[in-house]
């Protein structure tokens, strides 16, 4: 099992868009990945994470089959 963060930050505005909007639409994106991608198994997205150190604003998170060890490769590809 492979386990995939990403953490982003959003600008206010961008696209022609308010950082909330553009955040919708992300998150909308990433959760219509498992149907495009039948490797992630499961998939989690926070909202506006604060640590000491950072201010994150979106952070998904996926668990995914290890392509790798069941032979299939990088980017599903056979493993030489």
């Amino acid at each position: 099992m492979i386990e995939h963060v990403v953490m982003w930050k959003f600008a206010d505005t961008a696209e022609g868009k308010t950082r909330e909007e553009n955040m919708a639409i992300v998150r909308e994106r990433l959760f219509a990945l498992p149907a495009i991608i039948p490797e992630i198994k499961f998939m989690q997205i926070g909202y506006h994470i604060q640590t000491l150190v950072i201010i994150l604003q979106l952070a998904p998170v996926a668990h995914s089959a290890d392509v790798i060890a069941q032979g299939k490769g990088a980017g599903g590809l056979n493993a030489a």
